[in-house]
């Protein structure tokens, strides 16, 4: 198809060669190409400036893939990636491997901005959290994370293990060392302290 040709297709249709959009010449079963220009895909569920997301390379940006939520990139953009790879939610210019971004001057109230990892099986007992490690040949040595509590209602304690071990074993419950207790209470050295700081 030339630039002033149209393709429509009705009912179901096969391409088992490259298909290429403002190219001649795809690498990919489909390549879009916009020369100077982004190349990029709009999804539309209605008519105006609402219910459009627009996914593509941002050519005036350096060429960083974004997904935004209007009809261009660059306006609105929610996700990006440059070409470092780092990504950003809410930054399209992340500095680092991941940066999450908002705008909010609330200091009081409920918090409701930020990043929310959830464990959904509501029992006691159960955590939610992050391993850390600082090498690619051993298994995670360090965990932050929050332990359920009996009482439920999402009441729970702020855990911090710290395995001490240089061989490929993964940090445990037994490696926890210090606790904050929906209480306010610190534990080192102790899962249940009786006091602001309890060392043991």
């Amino acid at each position: 198809l030339n630039a002033s040709s149209t393709l429509t297709v009705a009912g179901n249709s096969i391409f088992y060669s490259n298909v290429g959009i403002g190219t001649t010449t795809p690498n990919q079963k489909l390549s879009i190409f916009n020369s100077a220009a982004d190349p990029a895909i709009e999804f539309s569920a209605a008519s105006g400036d609402t219910y459009k997301w627009t996914i593509g390379m941002d050519y005036s940006d350096a060429g960083k893939f974004k997904i935004s939520s209007s009809t261009v990139l660059g306006t609105n953009d929610r996700f990006t990636i440059d070409g470092s790879g780092n990504v950003g939610i809410g930054d399209p210019s992340p500095n680092s491997n991941l940066v999450v971004s908002y705008s909010d001057t609330t200091t009081s109230g409920d918090i409701t901005k930020g990043i929310s990892i959830v464990n959904t099986s509501g029992t006691a007992g159960d955590t939610v959290g992050m391993l850390l490690s600082t090498s690619l040949d051993t298994n995670a040595k360090q965990y932050i994370g929050a332990i359920r509590h009996a009482d439920g209602g999402g009441k729970g304690s702020i855990i911090f293990a710290n395995r001490n071990a240089t061989d490929n074993s993964v940090v445990t419950f037994a490696d926890e060392k210090m606790r904050l207790d929906a209480a306010g209470n610190v534990g080192i050295g102790t899962t249940t302290p009786g006091a602001l700081l309890a060392v043991q």
